[in-house]
């Protein structure tokens, strides 16, 4: 730009160094030169200048522009790395004086810059993007950028269900390898045998599975989405298909009292078994039999080397023999025998009965008969027992496992006529016993046994 002062009209001759230029000028004025196009050096200086009036006597003025090129610049196309990938090189070729910068933030002054998973702070997202500008500038201060976008994307990751144990009928259920990533997903797994390759929209990939006992191993080797690939990979599960072991206690046992029942789980020699009754939590044996002796419910648990598990349950009962209740002790209608009755059970397991007389001496029982048996009448005459004074029995009940119980004892009544001071009678007789079965006492007199009439009634509790 060139200042023009004084007074008008102006001629005005300047060089760039290269070629001159007149010019004129009406007035006073800034003029522009024409810029130059091209690459080099150019010296502005004023050759002549004059106005209406005079010529400059001192053309000192002078301008000195450099026009360079602009350094070059390529750090190369956006690109994708993945977590765990080798880090890229980017190179911003040579100049003076070089600035890295990601999403704005200076992260280097060198020639080159290394982008890794490092510049990413919150890396466990998905994805994650970091704008790499690079600004380089040469000896004459002319820059130049270059833009690169890298995307940070995590690798494909895998899930399966886990090992699982079917036994017996129970249906067995696919597994299924779920996929977190971008899809399409491309996988290898192989069962053991073979390998097999898979690529899948979804983010699920569904496998069925035999239905026949065995042992089935699945691995998951390789897995990779739209972005990212694993080449090796260490997911595996494994299910196992197996029968249930057989166990069987056979029936419920019912056991004389001292008898002990013999239980075997009838399984097979490689299965375990455990013992548990149900009045308690704790075993009672790990063996494959036992010998059980008390009135519970007992279970054994059985479990085979897959780990399938079966149950059997038996009932063990003791018997215990029933206590049948004497009925009633009284005089035969001669008055001269002691008749015993009662009333049977049925069902009850008793198969005979002994009435037992208490002799003279207190707590001394002998036997009155032979044992009478179940099917047999439920009455015992003690015969030629003098009537001289009461008498006390009891019925010894027995079951079928020799075992017996005996009931309460009923004591006979003794009635006997003593005379007063004024020899007036009077009646005494002993209570009977039990003394709960009794609410009163009638007192019947007459002729014979066969024609009396009641005179009184004693209520028990005068006894």
């Amino acid at each position: 730009t060139i200042n023009l002062k004084g007074t008008a009209p102006f001629t005005l001759t300047y060089t760039d160094g290269i070629d001159t230029t007149d010019i004129e000028a009406q007035e006073e004025a800034m003029l522009q030169t024409t810029a130059p196009s091209s690459v080099g050096t150019y010296n502005y200086s004023i050759v002549s200048l004059k106005d209406a009036y005079c010529s400059a006597n001192r053309q000192n003025a002078k301008a000195r522009i450099v026009v360079a090129d602009i350094p070059a610049i390529n750090i190369g196309a956006d690109t994708t790395l993945c977590y765990g990938d080798e880090t890229l090189a980017l190179n911003a070729g040579n100049a003076e004086s070089y600035e890295w910068r990601a999403n704005g933030a200076i992260i280097g002054n060198a020639s080159s810059l290394n982008v890794d998973e490092n510049l990413v702070f919150n890396y466990w997202r998905i994805v994650y993007n970091k704008e790499i500008v690079a600004t380089i500038a040469n000896e004459n201060g002319c820059k130049n950028s270059d833009t690169l976008l890298v995307t940070f994307r995590s690798r494909p990751t895998a899930t399966v269900s886990g090992s699982k144990l079917y036994c017996g009928n129970e249906e067995v259920q696919p597994i299924s390898f779920q996929f977190d990533g971008i899809a399409p997903f491309t996988f290898t797994y192989n069962d053991g045998e073979q390998s097999f390759t898979e690529t899948v929209e979804e983010k699920e990939f569904v496998l069925d599975l035999p239905q026949s006992e065995g042992v089935y191993s699945y691995r998951l080797t390789s897995l990779g989405d739209a972005e990212c690939s694993e080449t090796t990979y260490g997911l595996a599960t494994s299910i196992t298909i197996a029968a249930m072991p057989s166990v069987n206690l056979g029936d419920d046992q019912v056991l004389c009292k001292g008898e002990l029942a013999y239980l075997d789980a009838q399984t097979e020699e490689e299965n375990s078994c455990v013992w548990f009754r149900q009045s308690k939590k704790n075993p009672i044996s790990v063996n494959s039999s036992i010998f059980f002796g008390e009135t519970d419910t007992v279970t054994v648990k059985v479990t085979s080397p897959s780990g399938c598990i079966a149950y059997d349950t038996v009932s063990i009962t003791i018997k215990k023999p029933y206590a049948e209740q004497l009925g009633v002790v009284t005089y035969s209608e001669n008055a001269k025998d002691m008749v015993i009755a009662w009333e049977k059970t049925v069902d009850v397991g008793t198969v005979g009965y002994i009435v037992e007389r208490e002799t003279d001496y207190t707590n001394n029982w002998v036997a009155v008969d032979d044992t009478i048996f179940f099917n047999q009448p439920a009455l015992v005459v003690d015969y030629n027992i003098p009537a001289t004074r009461a008498y006390k029995y009891r019925l010894r009940t027995i079951d079928e496992c020799g075992n017996s119980t005996v009931s309460k004892p009923h004591r006979s009544m003794h009635l006997s006529i003593q005379k007063q001071i004024d020899d007036k009678p009077s009646l005494n007789w002993n209570a009977y016993e039990p003394t709960e079965l009794v609410s009163q006492y009638l007192v019947l007199r007459g002729a014979d046994s066969t024609a009396m009439d009641t005179i009184d009634r004693v209520p028990a509790s005068n006894m």
